[in-house]
């Protein structure tokens, strides 16, 4: 969010989702190069970066993914879960 020169980057304090405002993105892409996990991504047919904005907390492709290979937690429990993984 600090690096986005128009302020086109916003979280919701009470969800924690971030989104990127398409109507005050300018297209720069500061937020792809400094996002430590290369989340936003640009559209050059739009020029303007996007990111998934989880639906507004209630995801569509988790509701509709078939064989159930996505799922929706918290930053703690995925913390968790890479840590049980990885350790």
């Amino acid at each position: 969010m600090a690096s986005c020169p128009v302020d086109a980057i916003h979280k919701d304090e009470e969800t924690g989702i971030v989104k990127i405002n398409p109507l005050e993105c300018i297209g720069c892409q500061t937020c792809n190069i400094v996002c430590p996990v290369r989340v936003p991504k640009f559209y050059p047919e739009k020029k303007i970066s996007v990111k998934c904005d989880l639906c507004d907390g209630d995801p569509a492709c988790i509701k509709y993914c078939s064989p159930m290979a996505i799922s929706y937690v918290t930053r703690e429990e995925a913390d968790k879960l890479l840590k049980e993984i990885y350790d």
